[in-house]
């Protein structure tokens, strides 16, 4: 974990309502693994004093990285008016990565609405390795899917669901994952999205007996573990989102319901 002075090459709209910030961030880029998230100071002043935390979206060979929010306070309210070449101080890599190495030919990709930031660089390192990659993605509108062209061109086995909407099926993207699930015995499984969604798949995979790993995404103070306002049960402990996860084994998880 380094601090970073990370200068704004570009911000734009991939999808309504959606943000994408562009960071000149050379050695955060090349440290950074799929499932980490980094601690940003919204404004370069200490107005708001806490740093908010986003999952690193992508990053690439030229030392961007990229990152997604959506509009919904004050601190990304101010996020979304900082101008390209501002610098913005990140704290990062933070967080344990999902592990994608191991002895499995198939990677399932479960992605749902604004917690598929991460799916993205999880791919990257995927295609990396040369395995089979299923990516299952749902979100609430069909205007919300973007990078469809890179995940088709790149080889993705892609399955879309939208609750409103023509594209790919109409409903949850567990209605097209669960009928398909025992298709792929040699496979490993990866989930990120919205609470009742990871709480769907943890069902689901009661009697499907593959590895299954869980980013979770909490409200966030320090970021390392010392606050601890992101304490969640994790098999018979209590773990810290921030510094302990956030990617956990999705059948320890205790979702409180």
């Amino acid at each position: 974990m380094k601090q970073h002075r990370m200068r704004l090459i570009e911000q734009n709209q991939p999808a309504p309502g959606i943000m994408r910030m562009i960071f000149k961030a050379p050695d955060l880029a090349r440290n950074s693994r799929p499932g980490q998230f980094v601690q940003i100071r919204v404004t370069d002043t200490f107005d708001p004093l806490l740093r908010r935390p986003f999952s690193i979206h992508r990053t690439h060979s030229n030392g961007t990285i990229e990152i997604l929010y959506r509009i919904v306070g004050r601190g990304t309210r101010l996020m979304s008016r900082t101008r390209p070449g501002v610098r913005l101080d990140g704290m990062g890599p933070l967080g344990n990565p999902f592990q994608t190495e191991g002895n499995f030919s198939t990677a399932l990709v479960v992605a749902g609405g604004m917690g598929s930031a991460p799916a993205f660089m999880l791919i990257d390192t995927l295609l990396k390795t040369g395995k089979s990659i299923h990516f299952f993605w749902g979100v609430r509108c069909d205007d919300e899917f973007f990078h469809l062209e890179w995940l088709r061109s790149s080889g993705v086995e892609l399955h879309l669901a939208c609750e409103r909407g023509d594209t790919g099926h109409q409903g949850l993207i567990t209605d097209i994952l669960e009928p398909m699930m025992n298709r792929y015995p040699d496979s490993k499984g990866f989930v990120c999205g919205p609470k009742p969604m990871l709480e769907k798949m943890q069902r689901m995979i009661r009697t499907f007996p593959i590895p299954w790993e869980v980013s979770l995404e909490e409200k966030m103070a320090c970021g390392v573990g010392v606050c601890m306002g992101c304490a969640v049960r994790v098999g018979q402990k209590i773990q810290m989102v921030c510094s302990d996860g956030p990617v956990f084994d999705l059948r320890e998880v205790d979702f409180g319901s």
